[in-house]
């Protein structure tokens, strides 16, 4: 029986081979030269993804609520396998990823880019940072292989007094988070 991943592995997927971004063409018409804009902006720290959700957008949020955050594109239809009630909305505010919905209430948010943990883990960070990160205060780290020859990653879920804080995909090749989620990655079998 083949597997397919949802919208969450689907984005990590995207992301890693380029197909998240859009790509602009240009053409050079004119000889004019400008001077450089004097404007300035402010970088803000990117936001944090925690056991509770991303900055504003929590877990719990009914779709509503979700989308007042302003942290969350259009909503739409979710993995058709999951069932009629289960939907999907990109991550927006700088932050690469989706927003998982069931029975109109956020269940998981998955992070390609854009957001690290309270523990300094973001897309990048190795299979080392993340056990440095959580060898304590009630967490424990495990990682699954059984995803490689499927889906290209290993699966790392970080439980807290043994339920499930977060779920990272790691490149098996170097072990760098590829992407974050929480409450854990989301798959559509």
């Amino acid at each position: 029986m083949r597997r397919w991943a949802t919208v969450t592995v689907l984005v990590f997927a995207l992301v890693a081979c380029g197909g998240g971004e859009k790509k602009r063409r240009t053409t050079n018409t004119s000889t004019t030269v400008t001077a450089p804009s004097t404007t300035t902006t402010s970088e803000s720290a990117p936001l944090e993804l925690t056991e509770a959700g991303l900055g504003a957008l929590t877990i719990g949020l009914s779709t509503s609520a979700a989308s007042d955050t302003g942290l969350i594109g259009s909503i739409g239809p979710g993995c058709e396998l999951a069932g009629t009630g289960q939907q999907a909305a990109p991550l927006q505010g700088g932050v690469n990823g989706s927003a998982t919905f069931d029975a109109g209430a956020l269940s998981a948010i998955s992070v390609v880019g854009g957001a690290s943990t309270a523990a300094g883990i973001s897309v990048g960070s190795s299979l080392s940072d993340v056990q440095s990160a959580y060898s304590a205060d009630g967490y424990s780290v495990s990682v699954d292989d059984s995803t490689v020859d499927i889906f290209g990653i290993r699966l790392v879920t970080v439980t807290k007094n043994g339920q499930p804080a977060f779920g990272m995909t790691l490149d098996p090749a170097t072990n760098a988070v590829t992407g974050m989620a929480t409450p854990s990655i989301q798959f559509c079998e």
